[in-house]
């Protein structure tokens, strides 16, 4: 009898057990149903930020077309500079022994706006007080030459004057440069002040090479 008692207190444990886990199963069965059959909610707050991120990405492509079309049109613009200048060049495609097609130029365009950062603007002012800027050797060469001017005339600004006054400082040899800041300086000035002279003789084709101030540099 006593045997007979443990074993229904036994069975009733186990009973209850089984009861507890078959509670849970069916209730983790139901909560899984309900997690992949009922959809997520929409709500106004989403769809809210849904259409701001929408507005957002229309708003980064069209900035992104703006810039393109002003950088397409500087490199028209750049290029029609230097074929003014340099006509007999563009026809043959090349000058200074570089390629010289519209695409290079744009190329050579977006070069200068990098290694220079500046605006289109200003890289078009570049162009406009000398096309032969566009064939600078590189932008680690154009760096160079800006970092050594930076450091003998002070900051920034100084050297970005010379560079502006005279683009073609561009293509001097850095190490000719050392101790000569406010030589290139008063050169670069005096070369801005007299540009329109000899811009009015390289277009009448007096001389056969268009004459520059070289600033005594390689």
């Amino acid at each position: 009898m006593a045997l007979s008692l443990s074993v229904q207190r036994a069975f009733g444990k186990t009973y209850a057990v089984l009861w507890c886990v078959a509670a849970v199963a069916l209730m983790w069965t139901h909560v899984g149903t309900q997690c992949v059959l009922v959809p997520p909610a929409s709500t106004p707050r989403s769809r809210r930020r849904i259409g701001k991120q929408a507005v957002a990405v229309t708003s980064v492509r069209g900035q992104m077309m703006e810039q393109d079309l002003v950088a397409n049109a500087v490199a028209s613009a750049a290029f029609n500079l230097w074929a003014a200048e340099y006509p007999a060049a563009a026809k043959a495609g090349t000058f200074m022994g570089q390629h010289a097609s519209r695409q290079h130029i744009a190329n050579r365009v977006k070069l200068l706006q990098d290694a220079l950062n500046l605006d289109w603007a200003q890289v078009l002012g570049l162009v406009r007080t000398d096309s032969r800027v566009l064939f600078v050797s590189s932008a680690n060469h154009i760096q160079q030459v800006v970092f050594v001017l930076e450091r003998e005339l002070g900051g920034r600004d100084a050297a970005m004057d010379v560079v502006v006054n005279q683009p073609a400082i561009l293509f001097a040899g850095v190490s000719t440069m050392h101790g000569k800041g406010e030589w290139l300086k008063t050169m670069a000035d005096l070369s801005n002040a007299a540009r329109p002279f000899y811009r009015a003789i390289r277009m009448s084709a007096i001389f056969p090479e268009p004459l520059e101030w070289d600033l005594g540099l390689p």
